[in-house]
C-alpha cells in the first residue's frame, strides 16, 4: 500500500485542512496517511520550520500548504502503480534471492518478464491517455535502475568485459541524461536504442541458459551485441549535443 507522510504542526489550520482532504481522499484510494507533529522532533522543527503542512511519498516532496490534487492522483494512474510495481518487485527479487536460487528456465523466464515489463507502463499510459508529469520521470528512472539491478544481480552469469562493457555504456548515457535536464534539450528514443535493449536481454537470458553448445554462439553474439549497444549510445549523445532543440 503507497503511504504519504504529512508533516504538521498544532494550531496549524492549513495542515487541519489538508489533513481533512487527504482523509476523505481514502474513501477513494487505497493509501495510508502519516501524520507527523513536526514539533515532537527537533530534526523535523529545523528542518520544515513553519514550511507546513507538507506531503511526502517517500524521500518526493509532494506539496505543501494546500494539496496539489494534480500531482497526488498521479501517483494512483495505472501506467504509474505498474512503475512502482515493477521497481518494489525488482528491488525485494534482487537483495532476497540469488540467480542461482533458480532453474535456468525459471530464471530466463523472469529475466524475460523484466525485459517486457520494460515497455508495458508506456503502453498503457499511451494508450489510454494516462501520461503525466511524474511517469515521465518515474518511467526512466525505474527502467534505468531496474536494468542496473538486473545487470549486478546476473553478473556472475557473464563475461566480464560484458558486464563492465555494460557499465562503461550505462555511465555514458547518465551523463547525457543530466545534459538533457541542465540544458532542458530533447532526444526522441530511437528504435534503434529499443533494438539494441532487446539484444541485450536476449543475451542475458543466453548466459542464464548456460548451455555449453552455445558458448561460441554466445560469444559472438555478445560482441556483436555490445557493438551494437556502444554504437547506439554514441549516436545519442551525438544527437543530443549536435541535433536536439
Amino acid at each position: 500500500m503507497i503511504t504519504f507522510i504529512l508533516y504538521t504542526r498544532a494550531g496549524c489550520h492549513l495542515c487541519e485542512d489538508m489533513q481533512i482532504h487527504l482523509s476523505s481522499l481514502q474513501n477513494d484510494y487505497s493509501f495510508a496517511l502519516e501524520v507527523r507533529d513536526v514539533d515532537q522532533d527537533p530534526e523535523w522543527a529545523e528542518k520544515f520550520d513553519d514550511k507546513v503542512p507538507v506531503l511526502f511519498w517517500g524521500d518526493q516532496e509532494i506539496c505543501r500548504y494546500f494539496l496539489d490534487l494534480v500531482k497526488f492522483k498521479d501517483i494512483f494512474l495505472i501506467p504509474n502503480l505498474i512503475t512502482l510495481t515493477r521497481f518494489f518487485s525488482a528491488i525485494f527479487l534482487f537483495f532476497n534471492f540469488s540467480p542461482f536460487d533458480f532453474a535456468s528456465i525459471n530464471l530466463v523466464l523472469i529475466i524475460a518478464i523484466i525485459g517486457l515489463s520494460d515497455s508495458l507502463d508506456g503502453i498503457v499510459a499511451r494508450k489510454f491517455n494516462m501520461v503525466s508529469k511524474l511517469g515521465i520521470i518515474l518511467d526512466p528512472f525505474t527502467d534505468r535502475a531496474v536494468f542496473l539491478l538486473l545487470i549486478f544481480w546476473v553478473n556472475e552469469l557473464m563475461y566480464s568485459w560484458v558486464f563492465y562493457s555494460i557499465l562503461l555504456r550505462e555511465i555514458f548515457v547518465i551523463i547525457g541524461s543530466f545534459f538533457v535536464l541542465k540544458s532542458q534539450k530533447t532526444v526522441t528514443v530511437s528504435n534503434k536504442g529499443k533494438l539494441g535493449t532487446v539484444f541485450l536481454f536476449i543475451l542475458i537470458c543466453l548466459f542464464s541458459l548456460n548451455l555449453s553448445i552455445l558458448n561460441v554462439f554466445v560469444f559472438y553474439y555478445a560482441i556483436f551485441t555490445i557493438i551494437f549497444y556502444f554504437y547506439v549510445a554514441f549516436e545519442y549523445l551525438y544527437n543530443l549535443i549536435y541535433k536536439s532543440e
